[in-house]
């Protein structure tokens, strides 16, 4: 505050947020960001956002009538699924649609070599969380923290319960003012205590996007969905016609493809209509940048049907479920 008014002889709002962001990188165990984009920029998934802004955007924002009926806020989301799918970029999204600060844990630089200093920066991590709340927490990797170690003996198996205990002590807090929105590949890698109910209220499978996701995830990097914020890509065809190629011959080629491979797709295809110099992008080039990608379907399936069966284990709410299961081009019932 002293530091914006000396320079600018006012409170500017956005030089104190600048400085305060400056201040909280210092501890290196945490870092603001502003959020970059809302679920506009997020393609397909729309079960998951339909279910998020019922159960916590709808609640937070009403605040009033939550208390009213006694209705707790919420606390804590657990995303989980394969790499790439996008669960990140929705935990920043998420700050976005629910207007708040959004805090990331930088969860490498919580552990030290040095004995009693990883329970001290865990500590001081959730003290300067909570002084910063209400907030968006993201913690990225979150089972680095969600699971007892056993066997290492000595003091790292010390230190590591220590932290592990400090985690799950903040995430059962009835104070608790940060709202955790926590990410893993490996969900069956957490501990039981860590997915108690209380802990986190909604536990969401991230899968790969069905038919209609991947088509409205490539239309978001082309920058032809409508409210995104992406650049809209030069093209030589009417936009309608691209649309029509992309969802009769490019959406059956991806299945299984993750969000991060469709928008690698994307980029694929701009450079081979760069490199031949042209005016914009035509369908051939998406089916050439389709040829280039190597993926082992067998093991991408096999994989598939492993998140479902934790989806099947972690997620409790069967009608999201089956929700979900309409949005998926996939048997669930096979599984």
């Amino acid at each position: 505050l002293l530091e914006s008014y000396y320079a600018n002889r006012n409170f500017d709002v956005a030089i104190i947020k600048r400085l305060k962001s400056e201040l909280v990188k210092q501890s290196g165990v945490l870092e603001v960001k502003d959020p970059e984009f809302g679920f506009a920029d997020i393609g397909g998934y729309e079960v998951i956002k339909d279910f998020i802004r019922k159960y916590v955007i709808n609640v937070l924002s009403r605040a009033e009538d939550a208390r009213r009926f006694a209705l707790p806020l919420p606390k804590g989301i657990l995303l989980f699924g394969p790499p790439g799918t996008g669960k990140s970029l929705f935990a920043n999204a998420l700050a976005t649609e629910i207007k708040l600060p959004f805090i990331n844990l930088i969860t490498e630089n919580i552990y030290s070599k040095w004995f009693g200093e990883s329970g001290q920066r865990m500590r001081n991590a959730i003290l300067m969380a909570e002084k910063m709340s209400p907030a968006v927490v993201f913690v990225d990797e979150i089972d680095r923290f969600g699971r007892r170690t056993q066997g290492m003996g000595g003091s790292a198996e010390s230190e590591e319960r220590r932290v592990f205990s400090q985690f799950l002590e903040w995430l059962g807090r009835p104070d608790r003012q940060a709202i955790i929105v926590g990410t893993t590949n490996v969900p069956e890698h957490l501990d039981e205590a860590f997915l108690r109910t209380g802990r986190f209220d909604y536990k969401i499978p991230f899968l790969y996007p069905g038919a209609e996701a991947r088509l409205d995830i490539l239309l978001v990097h082309l920058g032809l969905k409508e409210g995104a914020t992406k650049l809209r890509t030069p093209l030589t065809v009417p936009p309608e016609e691209l649309i029509t190629f992309l969802h009769r011959e490019i959406v059956p080629r991806t299945r299984n493809f993750s969000g991060a491979e469709l928008e690698e797709l994307v980029t694929r295809a701009k450079r081979i209509a760069f490199d031949r110099g042209a005016a914009g992008l035509e369908p051939e080039d998406f089916l050439a940048a389709a040829r280039t990608f190597r993926i082992n379907h067998e093991e991408r399936e096999l994989l598939v049907e492993r998140y479902l069966e934790q989806a099947k284990k972690f997620t409790d709410d069967q009608v999201f479920l089956d929700a979900l299961r309409a949005e998926m081009d996939i048997d669930w019932e096979e599984i």
